[in-house]
């Protein structure tokens, strides 16, 4: 993939690759988005908003100034905004899929935001909640136990990992697909039940993959589960 250097280096200033302490629990504060006509380059910024870069010249070299797409009320200490997602449709609809916390005590929420005007305004909706669980944060990372795609009516669908509870040393958890209908509702159904070992959560290969295929849109994902001996696996669920 070609990535012009002044996203690279945007990119290098602003974006957070974990928390010291944590063993590699990356959270995604970045994502890109093109069509045949611009280019978004979207990064959570030190005041915890969502901002875009726009190009619309013909090579993708130069980029528009940042301008705040999403600005959700954050703790500057606990809370938290990570990017899942982001893609831009031929009809130059933006859609961006991002995971909020205000702080350590609230609620968390997986979230939907789509702009019709090339980001001057944006529409949000709640996906679902509480995505970390009782503990929340412990092993998990958001945006890195979720994958976002389009179907070929350019209706969002979302697979994303919930923490259901924490059993030494791990956790269960479920495998959860979100999908937009033509109506504008989000219905949620469970793809899998797992245990993960709390040395194999932390690692980036556990992160689901979504894909839509054929004019009919079925949504296959791909995911990894243990094995009885604590092995990865890879499994499909196609719906």
């Amino acid at each position: 993939t070609f990535v012009p250097k002044q996203v690279i280096s945007i990119a290098g200033g602003i974006y957070n690759s974990g928390e010291v302490g944590v063993e590699t629990t990356y959270k995604n504060r970045t994502s890109m988005a093109a069509n045949s006509s611009s280019m978004f380059a979207f990064f959570v910024n030190a005041s915890d908003e969502i901002i875009y870069y726009r190009s619309t010249s013909t090579d993708f070299l130069v980029f528009s100034d940042a301008n705040v797409a999403i600005s959700p009320p954050v703790d500057p200490t606990t809370g938290e905004i990570e990017i899942i997602g982001s893609e831009i449709d031929a009809s130059s609809t933006l859609h961006l899929a991002y995971y909020h916390k205000y702080n350590n005590t609230s609620t968390d929420q997986l979230m939907y935001a789509s702009s019709s005007d090339l980001g001057l305004n944006w529409t949000t909706s709640t996906i679902d909640m509480n995505l970390e669980g009782s503990e929340g944060g412990n092993i998990l990372s958001p945006s890195n136990l979720a994958d976002f795609a389009l179907d070929t009516n350019n209706l969002p669908g979302i697979v994303y990992t919930k923490v259901d509870g924490y059993v030494s040393p791990g956790a269960t958890t479920t495998i959860s697909f979100a999908k937009k209908t033509s109506a504008g509702a989000w219905v949620t159904s469970t793809v899998d039940s797992l245990v993960y070992d709390n040395n194999f959560q932390y690692k980036g290969f556990l992160k689901p993959k979504l894909s839509f295929f054929s004019s009919e849109n079925y949504a296959l994902i791909s995911y990894v589960e243990l094995d009885s001996n604590n092995y990865p696996t890879f499994a499909n669920d196609m719906t």
